[in-house]
């Protein structure tokens, strides 16, 4: 009995250093917005994988507060997207730069939570980027979505 219980106690603390280890050293972005050289070969290749990106495309800023393949808002060269594990990733909203007739920061009234970027598209359909205000980065997001947009429009 004694070593049964002994066995036991042995498994559950390997499971919660197991748990433990999984969460300290999951990928994460910490809610700041990266430059497409902060993300790894493999990000990359999941973001194609779910067609968020294309071969052709260069991502210009990546935004996660969670894993890569559970959650995130990107720009690249030619669209944003943005995807969170309330969604089935086939349903994430996307939208070419070229495409966009509006952008507005709706930014949150505290650095804790977060702030959200209404996209109206030229046949004014809607879709909101949710982006967290800390560190500034719903501002960075936003005002690299301004640049990016503006640019295709020329």
């Amino acid at each position: 009995m004694k070593t049964i219980l002994k066995v036991s106690i042995a498994i559950v603390l390997i499971g919660m250093i197991v748990f433990v280890v999984s969460i300290l050293f999951e990928p994460k972005y910490e809610s700041i917005p990266v430059g497409p050289d902060a993300l790894s070969s493999n990000d990359i290749e999941v973001l194609k994988k779910f067609g968020f990106i294309s071969d052709s495309e260069k991502v210009v800023l990546f935004y996660s507060t969670k894993r890569i393949d559970k959650s995130g808002c990107l720009i690249t060269n030619k669209r944003v997207t943005s995807y969170d594990p309330g969604q089935r990733f086939e349903n994430a909203e996307s939208v070419r730069l070229d495409s966009i007739l509006d952008v507005k920061l709706l930014p949150s009234l505290s650095i804790a939570k977060y702030s959200r970027i209404n996209v109206t598209r030229k046949d004014s359909t809607t879709f909101t980027i949710v982006v967290g205000a800390a560190s500034y980065s719903d501002q960075k997001f936003f005002n690299m979505l301004n640049k990016e947009w503006k640019q295709s429009a020329k």
